[in-house]
């Protein structure tokens, strides 16, 4: 149904009623579209709302260029709807509060993924976010991965330990990797991670 919101549905179950609201904010609409070209490439002419005849009810498009017709959502791929789901999600106003995500990655083309991040960490100086991954991609692209991230394993007895990183031990395998994803990718996580409550190495 037809509804201004201000913030996304958990699944982005609003996610027409989203692009309704940002499309009747038109001082912010081209900056909400230049936020969907960054990420879906400068081919999107469009998000647009159809209102089926009949009324009341709406569902989501795009228009490329080029194209006779907009893309209905349903013959839309799982990566563009999450990536039009995030940019709805960092540019609704929200209520506030926590924002938590699990695997943002799921479905994102790799190169999509820092856009989102980027989205992530912005939303962040104005509210909490938690983010649980499993993507390497992702802890290489934070900004600053000694503040932001935490480590969740379990100990020899199935008890969960949190670790985090340990800001000298990663700054010196920096040198060689792209980034603490890269480290744990190759296996080399307990050499830059301590315990989290402990102080950090000299």
């Amino acid at each position: 149904m037809i509804r201004h919101v201000d913030s996304l549905a958990p699944l982005g179950s609003n996610l027409a009623n989203a692009y309704f609201t940002l499309r009747n904010d038109h001082r912010e609409w081209e900056e909400t579209l230049a936020y969907v070209r960054l990420g879906l490439g400068e081919t999107v002419e469009d998000v647009s709302i159809e209102a089926p005849p009949g009324g009341g009810y709406i569902a989501l498009q795009v228009k490329y260029r080029g194209t006779a017709e907009p893309t209905p959502c349903a013959a839309l791929s799982d990566g563009t709807l999450a990536y039009l789901a995030f940019v709805a999600l960092y540019r609704l106003p929200g209520a506030g509060g926590l924002v938590a995500f699990d695997e943002p990655e799921t479905h994102l083309h790799p190169a999509l993924l820092g856009r989102v991040l980027d989205m992530f960490e912005s939303m962040a100086h104005d509210r909490p976010v938690v983010l649980a991954t499993h993507s390497d991609r992702l802890l290489d692209g934070l900004s600053d991965p000694v503040k932001s991230t935490l480590l969740f394993e379990l100990d020899e007895r199935r008890r969960t330990r949190v670790l985090r990183p340990d800001a000298s031990r990663l700054e010196k395998w920096l040198a060689d990797y792209r980034g603490l994803g890269d480290v744990r990718a190759e296996g080399h996580e307990s050499e830059v991670m301590r315990p989290a409550g402990t102080e950090p190495s000299e």
